[in-house]
């Protein structure tokens, strides 16, 4: 439940991006905040080393991959990582890393085992198309290292949070920043997952890796190792379990890989104690056992094994397998074991049978064509105190999240691996302000009281917040005990006042529809996919759908531009503050434009090119620009002038500084800087770089 929210109060907050871009002052800090405890130490250089830390070393060496490979649901999504993914290389991948995207088209999805085949095939003509290079031929001489990352899906246990993001999942932010060029901008889930799993890529030349886009973790194991078989897969291991211990730990609930004495590898998925020893009776006595993160690698012999065996369903773009049951158990396991276990999941054995033959028909041919003569399927152990940090699952995200902000090895891994080394950064945060074990990026906030809560990208006079997560947030005020809030503006007077354990997020849909999407911690996004939740307009499920045809890196610059509007009336608070302290003209120009995205856009531009002109001068008497939507006047832009300052009369109409009617092409903002220069700073002349 939300209080005090109203459809025309709310709106959409822009990627902490625009907050960057807009505000650049708030990259210092100009006054201390009251902190009543220091972020968590570090441990002492002295100390010793854990082999998480020195993982998380090796880690931000990004030493990572050679060719990084995203597989999206869309076009528009496939755009948007190969622009971004290309622009953040140095910061989390290799500066001179090869991105290649691409999208899935295939109805009805082709499940990650065929799907990891088909985007390889799709990134395989990209690669000569962008770069010129022939990546099979590469691979197979074990010059390069590639790696795809899986990113399409629904996140229904993220929900609501990937609507925000247009269905771009894993573009979902993180309370960290990375650095483009001159500017920094909040991380993505999938830039972690890059720059976390990029650490294997010097064990793997002449490999494909396939990796998930919502899981990060940090091995106890060591992460450089000789690959020794064709197919190799990620998984915590520890020494094979009693069958107590086995209920204890629960491993009849997850996918498992066990390990005998030679070291081979099998893969069985959701089986007891005793059923995993009688599947396995011919594998040999069980050295280890563990949960499988499902992150693989194959050389090039089996991968081009898999291409030829499938090149029928891959041409067609029929058919639906995963590289679990499909690929690996019919590799690993005795048919019967392997019929047993695809009978659990409601498989007929006739048709698990037939599949069966097949993969073995597969595997004999590849005996005879293979060039190395490796094992066929090894375990690559994380170490069974892995830190895995999960960011799918809305609990996770904020449990996860808040780890920043606690004390102790994992949670400095995380600020390391993050790149937070001061719990208050990029931020312009009030004298007044008491931050206990908080971190704040990149915001500005005057006074509050902050504990247990990772601040990013917001702007606000006031902050309460215990326990929660904000990221993109503009508002007067905002109180969130144990919240999660997602690229949100309000412009109400009493600001955001949310009830324990809300979930809020704001989307901007493809037609420019403005939408709050309100949940709670205790609401599984994946059971109520389908359900209109209390003050919804639509469920989880409609916008996903509404999201469909989203233009993902255009509606981010239209959020962006709304944001950059909203802060500036935010610290419009404390500039009629100091208006009044002053004896002398204060002046807002308001901007009303015409409805539609692209006005808004163009809207924003011209306030920006007039702040930018105007208020780098002492004596401007610019204060503010803001923007108006309208509705009445169809294709009308106004320009209104209003005094502000302590001798101004409230009741005062406003005056007319600009009416353009505007007929298929953007108004020109070179006029209308003339007109504002007359009254806010008439003694200032008009460069050249001005008169655009």
């Amino acid at each position: 439940m939300v209080k005090f929210f109203t459809p025309l109060a709310l709106s959409i907050a822009a990627s902490a991006a625009a907050a960057v871009a807009v505000v650049s002052h708030l990259r210092t800090r100009l006054q201390s905040p009251k902190q009543l405890s220091s972020s968590p130490a570090s441990p002492s250089t002295m100390a010793p080393r854990t082999a998480h830390q020195r993982n998380i070393d090796e880690i931000n060496r990004l030493d990572g991959y050679d060719i990084v490979i995203v597989c999206t649901s869309t076009p528009h999504q496939a755009q948007y990582w190969q622009d971004r993914l290309m622009n953040t290389r140095g910061s989390i991948s290799p500066k001179d890393a090869k991105v290649i995207a691409v999208h899935e088209d295939w109805e009805g999805g082709a499940g990650n085992g065929l799907g990891t085949l088909y985007a390889y095939t799709k990134a395989v003509a990209a690669g000569k198309e962008l770069y010129g290079i022939d990546i099979p031929a590469l691979l197979a001489a074990d010059k390069i290292s590639v790696a795809l990352y899986h990113t399409a899906g629904k996140g229904t246990r993220l929900a609501p949070l990937p609507g925000s993001e247009n269905n771009n999942k894993s573009g979902v932010k993180l309370p960290a920043m990375v650095q483009v060029k001159d500017k920094y901008v909040p991380m993505t889930i999938l830039e972690a997952v890059v720059k976390q799993t990029g650490v294997y890529a010097s064990s793997r030349r002449g490999r494909l890796s396939v990796f998930w886009g919502d899981q990060v973790f940090i091995p106890s194991a060591g992460v450089k190792y000789e690959a020794k078989y064709h197919i190799d897969i990620l998984a915590a291991l520890a020494p094979m379990p009693s069958e107590k211990e086995w209920q204890e730990k629960g491993l009849d609930k997850y996918g498992l890989i066990v390990v005998n004495q030679q070291d081979n590898a099998a893969q069985v998925d959701k089986v007891t104690h005793e059923t995993a020893n009688r599947l396995l009776a011919s594998f040999g006595e069980m050295k280890s056992v563990g949960t499988s993160l499902g992150s693989f690698s194959v050389d090039a012999d089996m991968l081009k094994a898999l291409l030829t065996e499938f090149s029928k369903e891959l041409q067609t773009k029929e058919g639906k397998l995963d590289s679990d049951p499909h690929f690996w158990m019919p590799l690993t396991l005795e048919l019967a074991a392997y019929t047993e276990v695809m009978a659990q999941k409601g498989v007929d054995k006739t048709e698990s049978t037939v599949h069966y033959e097949r993969m073995q028909k597969m595997m004999a041919n590849f005996e005879e064509s293979r060039v190395k003569e490796l094992g066929l399927f090894g375990c690559v152990d994380v170490g069974s105190d892995v830190y895995w940090w999960d960011y799918g699952q809305l609990t996770l995200y904020l449990k996860n999240n808040r780890l920043v902000t606690k004390p102790g090895v994992e949670a400095d891994c995380l600020r390391s691996f993050l790149g937070i080394s001061n719990n208050i950064e990029h931020s312009n945060v009030g004298k007044n302000a008491t931050i206990e074990e908080a971190t704040v990026l990149n915001s500005e906030i005057e006074i509050g009281d902050i504990k247990h809560s990772v601040l990013s990208g917001v702007c606000a006079r006031e902050v309460n917040a215990d326990g929660s997560i904000l990221i993109n947030v503009t508002a007067r005020s905002i109180t969130a005990p144990n919240c999660v809030v997602y690229n949100v503006t309000s412009d109400e007077a009493d600001g955001l006042c949310l009830e324990e354990g809300s979930v809020v997020v704001g989307v901007l849909l493809p037609d420019g529809k403005k939408v709050i999407m309100r949940s709670s911690m205790n609401v599984c996004g994946g059971k109520a996919w389908k359900t209109v939740l209390e003050e919804n307009e639509h469920s989880f499920e409609n916008i996903y759908e509404l999201n469909a045809s989203a233009n993902v890196s255009y509606l981010e610059k239209l959020i962006q531009a709304e944001h950059a509007v909203e802060a500036e009336k935010v610290k419009l608070q404390k500039v009629q503050a100091q208006a009044a302290a002053v004896d002398s003209e204060a002046f807002i120009v308001e901007i009303e434009y015409c409805t539609g995205c692209r006005w808004l856009l163009r809207a924003a531009w011209m306030a920006q090119e007039l702040l930018n002109t105007f208020q780098q001068d002492e004596d401007s008497r610019l204060k503010s620009v803001t923007l108006t939507p309208n509705s009445h006047q169809g294709g009308v832009f106004n320009v209104y002038l209003i005094e502000v300052g302590p001798n101004a009369d409230p009741d005062a109409e406003k005056e007319v500084l600009w009416s353009r009617k505007i007929a298929r092409r953007f108004p020109e903002s070179k006029e209308l800087k003339q007109i504002v220069r007359d009254y806010v700073c008439p003694e200032r002349g008009l460069g050249h770089s001005d008169k655009k």
